[in-house]
């Protein structure tokens, strides 16, 4: 039975990443990056200057009920980031090699603009009908191209993901990060489920606060440690870069396609752990930008583009070459050990001894659980669009949110590269409907960042 199982998420797989959707998220992400004029290059420096502006302002979230635009994009990069930083830099290295880094790297550098697109298309579609604002790609699907099947099937789909990609795979990364340690797995699983049920009881404004404060700091600390892990073993800098640019275009196996075997594999995962991570063309972060009490759309579409830099160009590169430098070309090694958080571990062990498997498995456990309690929102709100009826849904949140935590301690105790498989399938299914949205709506996001680029000067002057 397992066997069966593991082969027909292989074969899924296979299917959802293969040629055709990695021509589908690279054509999204081109297709925007040039229709915007590369808008990702061209305004980078405001993103960052929005990014900082909002963690130095000390105004109210938002009068209606909504979150600070600095707390939707933080409850979005406590989806992000974790589990995939960490982990999933390792496991893309040990099932593609190092060249999937290279291909992440194009994810990365395209998702802005996916994401970016996300973002602005949350906002200009949003409900703002309750006393909180909602949104993501389901109102977006359903207003933008009037398609509620295609909305309702995203919905499903992402109400589904939020229990593998958000919740039993970054608690199965995290029990084996603390396992490393000598934590017995039953006390981190029934911890993890504990703190989940309390956290996310408290709605999006508990989750949007605690994000707020976590996120920056951790963010810091862990960028601090790879730099100084990283200048140790400066040595074999070098060669790691070289490896991934080298294995990037690896033509040495021909698999049969035009594609080398080698250069398929990394794009494979690269790419799929690139999605992994950044979330850029999945839509969930949406759902999160959507609450945000910022009005103008392209405003807010610039916070995503600055996730996705800090979340694969800056975090998950450092743990990159924490690993390829530590590692120091044996990738073979690398594959052979089944969590990505003990690849992670090892690594930084290289550096730093002992101290190297305290400071990764309490790295995974404080990212993850913020992830965690993103994608818990993500689940509630997609269940909310699934069921229209507002006296249901309170009931039916509620039972949601038991199965969430409950799903926590269950994948702490499950096998990870099963949970590694469902995570990606996930990720395909929701990323089908959700590009399918981006591609027919780019014109109003194009028509948005001109209305935008039109009024700029206008408030430089007014700030004058």
């Amino acid at each position: 039975m397992k066997e069966w199982m593991t082969q027909s998420l292989e074969s899924l797989n296979g299917f959802l990443w293969g040629p055709g959707m990695l021509v589908f998220y690279i054509g999204a992400g081109l297709l925007l990056t040039l229709r915007t004029r590369f808008f990702q290059v061209r305004h980078f420096g405001a993103a960052v200057k929005s990014v900082f502006e909002g963690m130095l302002s000390e105004r109210p979230a938002d009068r209606s009920g909504g979150v600070s635009a600095f707390q939707a994009v933080a409850t979005a990069l406590a989806g992000t980031m974790g589990v995939g930083n960490i982990a999933g830099a390792a496991a893309a290295i040990a099932m593609g090699g190092a060249g999937a880094i290279f291909w992440m790297w194009v994810s990365a550098f395209l998702g802005m603009m996916t994401k970016f697109a996300e973002a602005v298309l949350a906002v200009r579609f949003r409900d703002e009908r309750g006393s909180q604002k909602r949104g993501g790609p389901m109102y977006y699907i359903s207003r933008g191209l009037r398609t509620e099947w295609l909305a309702v099937m995203y919905a499903v789909f992402c109400l589904l993901a939020c229990f593998g990609v958000g919740c039993m795979t970054p608690a199965g990364e995290v029990a084996g990060a603390m396992g490393e340690l000598g934590v017995p797995i039953p006390i981190v699983s029934g911890v993890i489920s504990c703190v989940c049920a309390v956290v996310i009881f408290g709605g999006i404004k508990r989750i949007g606060k605690l994000s707020e404060r976590i996120i920056p700091i951790l963010s810091l600390l862990y960028i601090l440690f790879s730099l100084v892990a990283i200048l140790i073993k400066a040595t074999a800098v070098p060669n790691a870069v070289g490896s991934i640019f080298r294995d990037a275009f690896d033509f040495g196996s021909v698999g049969g396609g035009v594609l080398g075997f080698g250069i398929s594999r990394a794009m494979r995962f690269g790419l799929a752990r690139g999605v992994y991570t950044n979330e850029a063309g999945m839509g969930s972060s949406a759902i999160a930008h959507a609450a945000s009490g910022e009005t103008e759309p392209v405003k807010q579409g610039m916070l995503g583009i600055f996730e996705v830099f800090l979340d694969t160009f800056a975090v998950t590169t450092l743990t990159a070459l924490v690993i390829l430098t530590a590692f120091d070309g044996d990738h073979g090694s690398l594959a052979l050990i089944e969590s990505g958080a003990t690849a992670a571990e090892r690594a930084f062990s290289a550096s730093f001894g002992s101290f190297g498997k305290i400071f990764v498995a309490v790295s995974m456990f404080c990212f993850a659980l913020p992830s965690m309690f993103g994608w818990a929102y993500y689940g509630e709100e997609s269940l909310r669009y699934i069921i229209k009826d507002e006296r249901r849904q309170k009931g039916w949140c509620m039972v949601f949110r038991v199965l969430f935590s409950a799903a926590a301690a269950v994948g702490a105790l499950a096998d990870m590269s099963a949970l590694w498989s469902i995570a990606d399938v996930f990720n395909g299914l929701m990323a089908i409907p959700n590009l399918t949205a981006l591609l027919f709506l780019s014109g109003v996001v194009v028509g948005e960042v001109k209305k935008y680029e039109k009024t700029r000067p206008r408030i430089k002057r007014e700030r004058v």
